[in-house]
């Protein structure tokens, strides 16, 4: 197949560690088997910590990832897309880690980490979540990002409140990341993002990843590739079209689209928006290009060092 593919969010490991199977070979949205119908391919593998994660338990996964993903595995920016089949690693839910400190930060990164979210949907010692939607970044949140920062770690804010994304909008000094949100313009879900925060994202020169889950694409549980189609529409015409990518959500959703229900049937996306006449330079972008480019960048992005007071 001759196009590329690039997903900053899935949930796949979990799924291995707790039900079986391996990254190479499952019956789930994402394997390697999969992605290697694609020219090339690129896969961010979660860690989803809603609060079960200590740290030791975290390390352990990434050494899962590492081994099962063998020479896919990557410890570079630089090096995404140079294989087959590129593997990186996050952290969702940072702040979740039962006895979390900072200084873990350090440990996550050289291990291989290269992206993190300070919380998943409920509020922890770093930032509020989504879920209670109240409290902001903290000072030990601000201790995290300057931590982040010093370790080049990508910061994703899926997830985060709306005072917690504003806070870190104001904070951060480096591009932003939303791994695996929509437009809330187009489905009023408070997971999806406001005209707004998109913006702010495009402006700090970051990244928004389309999230396949149908109670994101219009609020109910049957979606097909109509409805990726209108917040690809919305985020463009806010000018996104070079900070736009896919963040499926794979293996971390309850259902699936109709139509593109694991990582081997995006193309069904891509010919669609052929048929709509966007232009195939666009639809690579969306698919792989700007997602790429935006990680090999981030090897000097770094650096920048934020200081809390």
């Amino acid at each position: 197949m001759g196009c590329r593919y690039f997903d900053a969010h899935c949930d796949t490991i979990l799924k291995v560690a707790q039900t079986g199977g391996t990254l190479a070979h499952n019956p789930y949205h994402v394997s390697l088997e999969r992605l290697s119908v694609y020219e090339c391919a690129s896969q961010v593998f979660a860690i989803f910590n809603e609060g079960n994660l200590n740290k030791f338990e975290i390390l352990s996964l990434v050494e899962m990832i590492q081994k099962q993903s063998g020479d896919a595995f990557v410890t570079d920016y630089r090096e995404v897309g140079n294989k087959k089949i590129s593997a990186l690693i996050s952290i969702e839910g940072l702040g979740n880690q039962p006895g979390f400190t900072v200084d873990d930060i350090e440990e996550y990164a050289r291990s291989g980490v290269k992206m993190m979210s300070l919380t998943w949907n409920q509020d922890n010692p770093l930032c509020g979540g989504i879920g209670e939607n109240k409290n902001g970044l903290t000072h030990m949140g601000k201790l995290a990002l300057d931590h982040m920062d010093k370790n080049n770690t990508i910061l994703d804010v899926s997830h985060c409140s709306e005072r917690g994304f504003w806070d870190m909008a104001e904070y951060w000094k480096n591009p932003i990341v939303a791994t695996h949100s929509n437009a809330r313009a187009v489905c009023n879900h408070p997971r999806n993002l406001t005209d707004e925060q998109l913006k702010t994202i495009f402006s700090s020169g970051g990244m928004v990843g389309i999230n396949l889950y149908p109670f994101f694409l219009n609020g109910t549980n049957v979606a097909n590739v109509d409805d990726v189609v209108r917040h690809i529409a919305h985020i463009l015409s806010l000018g996104g079209e070079n900070h736009i990518g896919i963040g499926a959500d794979f293996d971390g959703i309850e259902v699936t689209m109709t139509d593109v229900t694991s990582a081997d049937k995006m193309p069904i996306l891509f010919e669609r928006l052929l048929h709509d006449n966007y232009k195939e330079s666009f639809i690579q972008r969306l698919f792989y290009g700007n997602f790429d480019d935006f990680f090999k960048k981030y090897e000097f992005f770094g650096q920048k060092t934020c200081i809390v007071d």
